[in-house]
């Protein structure tokens, strides 16, 4: 009984002291036999963390590491976007498909998530804002590190 209580406290305790979720980029596989999907996380103590999900194993890899300056900038640009902003089409004219890997975008600003950049469908869909450009491809870079051969 002590050893689950020790337990329980240990997990609520290291919720507590976790850090906040700036943005989390998540792609899934699309239809596959293998389900799989890659989460990026950066955190507001500067963390980038990769997750990999394939079936129900995680894999967890810190990528790298803000400095403070840096996390501070990326809040600032997080908190120019608006809390209703509207993702647009940018393929709208273009076929959908079915099946295809989907990618999420999203900020987490005062406690509200807000999507900004997502593929579904095979279209694309972003924020109009100059500042939610500069956040997507900011994480599409360090998406790119994280690819392997």
């Amino acid at each position: 009984m002590k050893a689950v209580l020790l337990a329980s406290l240990l997990t609520i305790s290291s919720q507590a002291f976790s850090a906040e979720i700036l943005l989390k980029i998540t792609t899934g596989s699309g239809f596959s036999p293998v389900p799989r999907s890659t989460s990026l996380v950066i955190t507001e103590d500067g963390k980038v963390t990769q997750y990999e999900t394939e079936r129900k194993l995680v894999t967890k890899t810190e990528i790298a590491k803000l400095s403070t300056g840096a996390v501070e900038n990326l809040v600032s640009k997080i908190e120019t976007v608006q809390d209703d902003v509207k993702l647009v089409d940018i393929d709208a004219k273009k076929p959908r498909c079915m099946d295809a890997p989907s990618t999420s975008l999203v900020l987490n600003k005062g406690g509200k998530s807000i999507e900004v950049y997502a593929v579904r469908s095979c279209h694309r869909f972003f924020a109009t804002s100059p500042e939610v450009e500069r956040i997507v491809n900011l994480v599409k870079g360090f998406q790119y590190l994280t690819y392997s051969n």
